[in-house]
C-alpha cells in the first residue's frame, strides 16, 4: 500500500481578490492570489498563545514580537514573495489602514466597513480606493506597517551594539575583524568579531572617510580627497590617487572594481590600480554618502540621516526604502547573505545596526499586473483564513 504523506498544515493562509472598476462602475479586471505568511507574523501568533497562557497561569511573559499586520501596501515589486530579511518591497503605489478615510491623499485607500467581516474561521478585509489615489501600476501586495516619513519606507526591526568607540562612521570587515575610520582623530581602529579594540593606526592623511577591503589591499578616502592602498600587514601606503571629484565619502569594493561616492553626488566605478573612471553614474539618493551592493549587484545608499534605500542599477527602480531607527546613519555593509549592517554614533559609543527583519506579515504577487488610472476605482478583498 502507497504510504500518503500529508503536509503540515500552516496556522493561517490569506488570498486576496483585486477588482478594477471603470468610471461606470463596471467591473473591468479581477485577478486573484494566494499569500506568504511571513515567520514574524507566525512568531506574534506563537506569542498570542502563551500570553494567554501565562495570563491564566501567571508567569514570566516573553518579550512581545512586532505586530507585522497593521496596513495594507500595494507596491510595484515583481518579486518571488520570499521570507527573508531584507525581501524586496519596490515602490509604494497605495496604502490604507484599518481605519475609514475620505481626504484628498493620493496614495490611501480606506476600510469598507459595511463589506468587512469576521467569523470564527476567516477575517474578511475589503478596502477601497477612489479615482485619486493608488494610479499606477502594481503587481504585489503586503500586509505590513508603512514608515510615518517617506510613502516608499516599511518599517524594520533592528539590532543594536555598543561596538565601537565614539566617533567610528564607515567600516568594512576583514576575515570576521572590523576596520573602522575615525574622521575627526585621524585614525582607523580594527576590533574582533566581539568588538575588543585589536590595533589603532594613524591614517595616510587626515579626515579619514570611506573604507573597504579589495584585492587583499585596503582602501581608504581621505580629506586631501585622494584615496590610498594600503598594506594590511603592516598599514604602510602602497600607492594613492586623486579622487575623480572632491569630497571623496563611502567606498565599497564589488566585481573587481572599487566604488566611491564624492561630494557631487556621483558614484564612480575606478580601476582600482591606476584610479581611472571606468564608468559613473548620479546616485538615485540626494546627498549619498556611503554604499555597499548586494551580491546580485544591486546598490545600497545612505545619505547620513535616516535614509536608507536599494536600487537596482540596471533600471533605477527603488527595491526598498528603510528608516534607520537613529540619524546620521553611515558605514553601510552588505554581508555575503544580504544582511545589511551600518554604523551610528551615539552618546558615547558608534552603534553597529544590523537589520533584523522587514515588518511585513505577509505579502502576495499577483499574476498578472494591475493598472490603475484616474478613471478607476478599485477594491482589494483580502481573506485570513484559520484552518483547523
Amino acid at each position: 500500500m502507497e504510504e500518503i504523506v500529508r503536509k503540515p498544515k500552516q496556522p493561517v493562509q490569506g488570498f486576496v481578490t483585486v477588482e478594477l472598476f471603470d468610471k461606470y462602475g463596471d467591473k473591468i479586471q479581477t485577478v486573484k492570489s494566494h499569500n506568504m505568511i511571513t515567520q514574524a507574523a507566525k512568531d506574534h501568533m506563537i506569542w498570542d498563545m502563551k500570553e494567554d497562557f501565562f495570563r491564566g497561569c501567571p508567569g514570566t511573559l516573553p518579550g512581545e514580537p512586532s505586530y507585522c499586520l497593521n496596513n495594507i501596501i500595494l507596491t510595484s515589486s515583481t518579486a518571488t514573495p520570499q521570507d527573508i530579511p531584507l525581501q524586496e518591497t519596490g515602490s509604494v503605489i497605495g496604502w490604507a489602514d484599518k481605519s475609514t478615510y475620505s481626504g484628498s491623499d493620493i496614495y490611501r485607500g480606506t476600510i469598507n466597513t459595511v463589506e468587512s467581516y469576521a467569523t470564527n474561521d476567516k477575517v474578511h478585509w475589503v478596502f477601497d480606493w477612489p479615482t485619486h489615489a493608488a494610479n499606477g501600476t502594481f503587481q504585489t501586495i503586503i500586509w505590513g506597517n508603512r514608515g510615518a516619513h517617506d510613502i516608499n519606507q516599511i518599517d524594520a526591526s533592528y539590532i543594536q551594539y555598543p561596538a565601537f568607540d565614539f566617533g567610528a562612521y564607515y567600516l568594512t570587515i576583514i576575515n570576521k575583524d572590523y576596520w573602522v575610520t575615525y574622521f575627526n582623530e585621524g585614525k582607523i581602529r580594527q576590533y574582533d568579531s566581539n568588538f575588543a579594540l585589536l590595533a589603532s593606526y594613524n591614517s595616510p592623511a587626515s579626515s579619514p572617510q570611506g573604507i573597504t577591503h579589495g584585492n587583499n589591499y585596503l582602501w581608504v578616502s581621505c580629506g586631501d580627497n585622494k584615496i590610498f592602498k594600503m598594506d594590511i600587514s603592516n598599514m604602510s601606503v602602497i600607492s594613492s590617487y586623486s579622487s575623480p571629484a572632491t569630497v571623496p565619502r563611502g567606498l565599497t569594493w564589488y566585481n573587481n572594481k572599487l566604488y566611491v561616492v564624492c561630494g557631487d553626488n556621483k558614484i564612480y566605478g575606478l580601476n582600482p590600480e591606476t584610479g581611472a573612471v571606468v564608468h559613473s553614474f548620479t546616485s538615485p539618493m540626494e546627498n549619498t554618502a556611503d554604499i555597499a551592493f548586494d551580491n546580485d549587484g544591486n546598490i545600497w545608499t545612505a545619505n547620513g540621516s535616516y535614509n536608507i534605500n536599494r536600487y537596482n542599477l540596471n533600471n533605477g527602480n527603488l527595491l526598498n526604502s528603510l528608516r534607520g531607527p537613529y540619524s546620521y546613519s553611515l558605514g553601510l555593509f552588505s554581508m555575503e547573505n544580504n544582511e545589511l549592517i551600518f554604523l551610528y554614533p551615539m552618546g558615547s559609543r558608534s552603534y553597529l545596526i544590523k537589520v533584523k527583519y522587514l515588518n511585513i506579515g505577509a505579502r502576495t504577487l499577483l499574476p498578472q499586473p494591475v493598472t490603475k488610472t484616474s478613471t478607476n476605482t478599485m477594491k482589494v478583498q483580502y481573506d485570513f483564513i484559520f484552518e483547523d
